[in-house]
């Protein structure tokens, strides 16, 4: 599960990343408007965007998933040994005695073992490196668009489902005892549920910040603005949800 959680986060920063590239900051115009004891609007709520993101990766994925499917069904009938010689010489594929039974009354035991001895041979003349291969890339595929879709079931099930917070949770606040337990669980999806469910719940979308909290308000930071994410890492730590 561990390995899931890392490659889906790579997944979302990746694409997070790409689609925050040259957005402008607010910071400048919300300058001086929070008074101390305000209360302050949190808009993480708002999942749309991460439901977007994972949409476009499941797409991607299927995608790679029909080519594969197409690219194995190709490979397996072009590494397919004719079967010719070894029907001219089928004596030589069987032991002697496997070859004396056809003169047997009872047949059974002679097709039983010329089918065992076709099948050893299609396995030792087929060509399957480069089917071997698009299998575990095909399998790769289909566990990744797996675990997508697993996180984009619990972000549209909850409201406030957050994957990079409970993935920080389960990494950082959980004990020995408690990840063992979830690593029990038969799917990603229900381990992810089981960690949301054990996250402290508490309430941010409106949260009183001080005025002397430094760096909360959005405004410009010495040499450069201050970033929507920082800004939201700040807020996080500062409730406790967040990490360094």
């Amino acid at each position: 599960m561990d390995k899931a959680l890392e490659d889906l986060m790579e997944i979302i920063e990746e694409e997070e990343g790409e689609e925050e590239e040259g957005e402008e900051e607010e910071g400048e115009e919300e300058e001086g408007e929070e008074e101390e004891g305000e209360e302050v609007s949190h808009e993480k709520l708002d999942n749309s965007k991460t439901i977007d993101i994972l949409n476009d990766n499941i797409t991607e994925l299927s995608t790679q998933e029909a080519r594969l499917g197409v690219v194995i069904e190709n490979l397996k009938a072009k590494s397919a040994p004719s079967l010719k010689d070894f029907n001219s010489n089928l004596e030589e594929h069987l032991s002697e005695d496997e070859w004396d039974s056809r003169l047997e009354d009872d047949l059974a035991p002679f097709f039983d073992a010329v089918e065992k001895a076709k099948e050893k041979y299609i396995k030792e003349n087929t060509d399957t490196k480069d089917l071997t291969s698009k299998e575990e890339e095909l399998s790769t595929v289909q566990n990744k668009k797996a675990q997508v879709t697993a996180v984009k079931t619990l972000t549209q099930k909850y409201a406030d489902f957050d994957f990079k917070k409970v993935t920080a949770f389960y990494k950082e606040s959980m004990t020995g005892a408690e990840i063992k337990e979830i690593q029990k669980s038969k799917t990603l999806e229900e381990g992810l549920e089981k960690i949301y469910k054990k996250m402290d719940k508490t309430p941010i979308k409106k949260t009183k910040i001080p005025k002397n909290i430094d760096g909360i308000r959005k405004r410009p930071a010495k040499g450069g603005s201050v970033s929507k994410r920082e800004n939201d890492a700040k807020f996080l730590r500062l409730i406790g949800l967040g990490t360094d």
